[in-house]
């Protein structure tokens, strides 16, 4: 007879305390204790650190359990040595699976806890009562792990509903923990990594490009938060939409105060997710952005984008139709973008239509937040049933979310928001020092159409084309 030994313990158990308390070395000293007591030479030992075997586990992969189980199959060992069944698998058709190819390559299974005196039992699926006895413990064991589950949730949710920190910790903070338990009593603003985080939330807030600050930060050689080896797109995008640094804890459409201080103010988070919600709209895409009004221009002709070229620094059509110096439909449109929000009657009109949508959504949102928290308060008086209180908070969190979302699109884009901040005089210049992401943002909002059309017949002349070109520029009011 040779042996397999199989050993695990979820990141669950290592993080919250749960039953599976067992490390991987004591598993594996048991398991061996065995072996040499029967006298059963071991094939391999196989692990799975900190992968949990439940159906609810995230982990899509346990390569420990993958590799027994080929090597089963290949008949390299005649017995499989386990601390427990739970060690196993806790979903109850993988484990019945399991079950099944030992009976059909005639493999034991020798689990240790079921009797501790005699280190363990040896089980043979080949013969119905020890098929059933495994069959149900697997059971057993898939409802302990929906138990865990719960409980763990529960757990969560207090924890949250205390302000208390969960999860991972977040990149400008660091924990403090208690101690004689070892359990988080708390985090704190890291004073190494804080400017890094205002600095991110203030360059999107300015509306610059993601990778451009991205780049930067890998230019300077500022450290990585965890694992990452260099700032990309999904890492200053996880930090600048993470309510943490507004001191909120976010899950599942729920929000609590936290107990930790925040880092950014809540206006300027707000501004950045307002720029993210505008730029999901208009499709926005960073990495293509070089010019001005590339993508926004329309060739007179066709009707298709104009894109601009480096080589010829104009803007054209990819069917031919039209080409137009970049300097002057830059030049020109930004004289006529300043001069449309220059005039005092459009200003008031924006504000006060926009400020009026955005406070009846945001009076909208607090009504709603009001009613979850009745509704939470009544569910726990058990006032309603947890059916109805549930079925009732899902209805009032989708209500939630699109009220939300009207509060978010009722105001003016942050972009313009900036434009239109300061005396009407000097708009000119505040327009030259937005970044190009921003001032794109102000002529997409702008309800006009830019279309260049064709030069037909006219000079090539490059002075003649300077002045004709001012002609061919078109500014159509939209709607």
């Amino acid at each position: 007879m040779s042996a397999a030994i199989y050993s695990r313990v979820s990141r669950l158990a290592i993080n919250e305390d749960a039953d599976e308390s067992e490390s991987i070395e004591s598993q594996d000293d048991e398991c061996l204790e065995a072996c040499e007591d029967r006298g059963w030479p071991v094939f391999g030992k196989y692990e799975d650190p900190g992968i949990s075997a439940s159906e609810f586990s995230k982990a899509k992969e346990r390569p420990g359990w993958d590799r027994l189980v080929a090597d089963l199959k290949a008949r390299r060992f005649n017995v499989v040595v386990l601390w427990e069944s739970s060690r196993g698998d806790r979903k109850p058709i993988e484990w019945l699976q399991f079950l099944m190819l030992c009976r059909d390559h005639g493999t034991l299974i020798h689990i240790i806890n079921h009797d501790v005196a005699e280190l363990g039992i040896t089980y043979d699926v080949r013969r119905p009562s020890d098929m059933d006895k495994l069959s149900r413990e697997g059971l057993d064991n898939a409802k302990s792990s929906s138990d865990t589950s719960q409980r763990i949730k529960r757990l969560k949710r207090r924890r949250r509903a205390k302000g208390l920190p969960d999860g991972s910790i977040p990149y400008g903070y660091k924990r403090r923990y208690h101690p004689d338990t070892g359990k988080i009593v708390d985090q704190v603003p890291d004073p190494e990594t804080v400017p890094i985080v205002k600095e991110i939330y203030k360059r999107i807030a300015a509306n610059e490009a993601i990778l451009t600050i991205a780049d930067d930060l890998n230019a300077r050689g500022v450290p990585t938060p965890g694992r990452s080896t260099q700032w990309g797109l999904n890492l200053v995008n996880a930090i600048a939409k993470r309510p943490a640094y507004i001191a909120v804890i976010a899950h599942e459409g729920e929000e609590f105060a936290a107990n930790w201080d925040p880092i950014v103010d809540e206006a300027t988070f707000r501004k950045v997710q307002a720029i993210y919600a505008e730029r999901r709209t208009n499709h926005w895409r960073p990495s293509r952005i070089k010019y001005l009004l590339s993508g926004i221009a329309l060739c007179g002709t066709c009707g298709s984008p104009l894109w601009g070229h480096s080589k010829s620094m104009g803007y054209r059509c990819l069917r031919g139709h039209v080409g137009i110096s970049m300097s002057v439909l830059d030049l020109q449109v930004s004289a006529v973008i300043v001069k449309y929000w220059s005039n005092p009657k459009r200003l008031r009109e924006i504000r006060k239509n926009n400020d009026a949508e955005a406070v009846a959504a945001q009076t909208e949102v607090t009504r709603i937040e009001t009613d979850l928290a009745d509704l939470y308060a009544q569910a726990e008086a058990l006032v309603v049933t947890a059916t109805m209180a549930g079925h009732m908070e899902r209805g009032l969190l989708a209500s939630l979310e699109k009220a939300e979302q009207r509060r978010d699109f009722a105001a003016t884009p942050p972009a313009l928001r900036d434009l239109l901040d300061g005396p009407v005089e000097e708009m000119a210049e505040r327009w030259a020092a937005l970044t190009l992401p921003a001032k794109r943002s102000v002529i997409r909002f702008t309800p006009m159409e830019i279309r260049v059309d064709s030069a037909g017949g006219r000079s090539r002349n490059e002075e003649q084309r300077k002045v004709t070109a001012l002609e061919r520029i078109r500014f159509i009011p939209k709607g």
